[in-house]
């Protein structure tokens, strides 16, 4: 994805780090634990993981957060 809009920005987030960053959110409402985190530890889209899941009770969402079927306001 070579870009695409976000309330105004520009990202060029790759498409799988979005895809692990919407996992981790949807891992978090469902009660997983962050350890659950199914990526490799270095990968990029392990660190996207653990950042949706820490989205969700208080943690920073990303500028760029689209997953559509949580919102930006999940709980």
């Amino acid at each position: 994805m070579a870009g695409k809009d976000y309330a105004g920005a520009t990202s060029t987030a790759k498409l799988k780090e979005s895809r692990a960053y919407c996992e981790g959110r949807k891992a978090a409402i469902d009660g997983d634990l962050i350890s659950t985190n199914p990526h490799p530890v270095g990968e990029a889209d392990h660190d996207a993981w653990d950042l949706g899941h820490a989205s969700v009770g208080g943690g920073a969402a990303w500028a760029q957060d689209n997953c559509a079927d949580l919102g930006s306001d999940a709980p």
